[in-house]
């Protein structure tokens, strides 16, 4: 196929070997349309970068895959929205397009953007304000389903997937689930609930010169769904009085149609109707001493008042100690699992991330991470067990 792209001018001509068109026949569609992509509306710089980068990689091996500073930003986006299960899928039916996702994780642990759960990441969300030149805010808070699973964060030390308990004031005890004893880890797996949904805040800067500012996600964690109103506002309270202190105005707060979330904003707009704004902090106090007097009963049956005090039976602060506190574990049991990793000896800067065991008589250690899929009721392997991982057994 001959392409002129001077008519005035043969030597311009382009030249594309027919076999080429046969083997990649978009060529010649990019071709014949190129007037009306030229013109259109529609920006393709991100398309022209995704290509070029694709076609370069093509030629060279795979160990020498470079990816652009947009590639590796759409895959982190692509990984962290459609998970690892639609990253892989995508991955593999089109080469040399995407990183590894052993790259898109050391990327986002570079980028010391780690979300601790049940923190709330003040400091970072003023900074992200005080970029922007903003100091109104909206808060937006959102629940949704999960699937009921415990991993461990080798970054915060912790367990994540239990259901985080609540302080005085509302607030998730972030610190919860973070021990070096196994059998506190078997404890909380047989008396601890499972989060069963994600609970998510974010905040949205407002301002008249920024447009399109994107939201800040303020903090995340996973939840029984075990709380009351006065939790709710409790909360807001105390959200609204830190932004308060570092010179951010919180206009509002907004949610779904949840019962205790729809009490808690009647609650707030009878007694805002009765004080002057100047009032604002002996606003929240009416509020908090209204909702605690009386007797709220939800209709969801999650609604008890039950406390999760089952983390005081175990000492998260107890020191790690390689020659000590030996955790005994059934030997049948251990068994019967496939690919479980055990260990002779760490290093000492890593030994926070595995649990000390004995395994017939000799002492062994244990990742943290497979301790998890160990104590797991309806695993028959565990994650080092390729093969079924990624058939999802």
């Amino acid at each position: 196929m001959r392409h002129n792209s001077n008519d005035s001018n043969s030597s311009n001509d382009l030249i594309i070997p027919e076999y080429l068109l046969k083997k990649f026949p978009f060529i010649q569609t990019l071709i014949v349309y190129s007037n009306l992509i030229m013109k259109s509306k529609y920006d393709f710089t991100f398309l022209n970068i995704i290509l070029n980068n694709m076609f370069r990689n093509l030629s060279t091996e795979e160990r020498g895959f470079r990816y652009e500073d947009a590639v590796r930003q759409f895959a982190t986006s692509l990984y962290i929205l459609g998970g690892r299960t639609a990253y892989e899928f995508i991955r593999v039916n089109i080469p040399a397009f995407l990183p590894t996702v052993r790259i898109i994780q050391s990327f986002i642990a570079a980028s010391d953007n780690h979300l601790t759960e049940g923190l709330f990441n003040y400091e970072k969300a003023s900074d992200y304000f005080n970029s922007i030149q903003s100091t109104i805010g909206f808060i937006a808070e959102d629940t949704t389903a999960v699937v009921s699973k415990v991993t461990y964060d080798t970054t915060s030390n912790k367990f994540i997937g239990f259901a985080l308990p609540l302080d005085n004031n509302g607030f998730p005890i972030a610190n919860s689930y973070s021990t070096e004893s196994f059998s506190c880890l078997e404890e909380w797996y047989s008396s601890v609930p499972r989060a069963k949904s994600l609970n998510a805040y974010l905040i949205q800067p407002l301002s008249s010169s920024a447009n399109n500012t994107s939201p800040y996600l303020l903090s995340a964690y996973g939840t029984d769904n075990k709380y009351e109103s006065s939790d709710v506002i409790s909360r807001w309270h105390h959200i609204h009085q830190k932004f308060k202190a570092k010179g951010i105005r919180i206009l509002g707060f907004s949610t779904d149609c949840d019962s205790r979330y729809l009490h808690a904003m009647r609650a707030s707009l009878d007694e805002m109707s009765n004080i002057a704004s100047s009032a604002l902090d002996a606003f929240w106090s009416s509020v908090i001493d209204t909702i605690n007097s009386q007797d709220i009963e939800s209709e969801n049956e999650t609604n008890s008042a039950e406390e999760n005090n089952s983390t005081n039976d175990c000492d998260s602060d107890e020191e790690f100690e390689l020659n000590d506190n030996l955790v005994m574990v059934n030997d049948a049991d251990i068994s019967t699992y496939r690919g479980i990793r055990l260990i002779d000896d760490v290093k000492k800067e890593l030994s926070h991330t595995f649990f000390k065991v004995n395994i017939n008589k000799e002492n062994k250690f244990l990742h943290k991470q497979a301790a998890c899929w160990f104590l797991e009721k309806d695993k028959s392997s565990l994650s080092a067990n390729r093969l079924s991982r990624v058939a999802g057994r």
